[in-house]
């Protein structure tokens, strides 16, 4: 109620030059109690570890993972999917993948992808080496 309050007041440019004390302990108590519940990440954590960063347009948990250790090779394909050598557990389907070669930078994210039997398989028109990390996004069968 005391920050309705406040905004009102702010949207019809009269606040008060001063607030009582009793009206700043009551606009305290409901900020902390409005924020209180709010999980703010001020910047994206980038992990190995599985972590949930988003929800579906249908209400699924997309995670992330980082893979590292990668020694990739993207074949020049269009006629067959092959797999990257990266296994999720219980993988339903890719949300976005992206390659890197950390040597000198280069980043490819435009490979089709697809989650098949826990791995997770390409599809791309270019070819592309030494790739040794990739950030995927994904859903899974089952929330854990």
């Amino acid at each position: 109620m005391a920050l309705e309050k406040t905004f009102n007041l702010a949207r019809q440019n009269e606040i008060p030059q001063q607030f009582t004390s009793a009206e700043m302990t009551e606009i305290k108590n409901a900020i902390s109690q409005e924020t209180a519940n709010v999980n703010v990440r001020p910047y994206h954590v980038y992990s190995t570890d599985e972590q949930e960063v988003g929800v579906t347009e249908d209400g699924e948990t997309i995670y992330e993972k980082v893979i590292t250790g990668l020694n990739l090779t993207l074949l020049m394909t269009t006629d067959a999917f092959h797999d990257t050598g990266i296994v999720i557990q219980n993988i339903k389907q890719i949300r976005s993948c992206v390659f890197f070669r950390t040597s000198d930078g280069v980043c490819v994210s435009h490979p089709v992808t697809r989650a098949n039997n826990n791995k997770v398989q390409y599809i791309t028109n270019m070819a592309a080496s030494d790739l040794n990390k990739a950030v995927v996004r994904y859903t899974k069968t089952t929330d854990e």
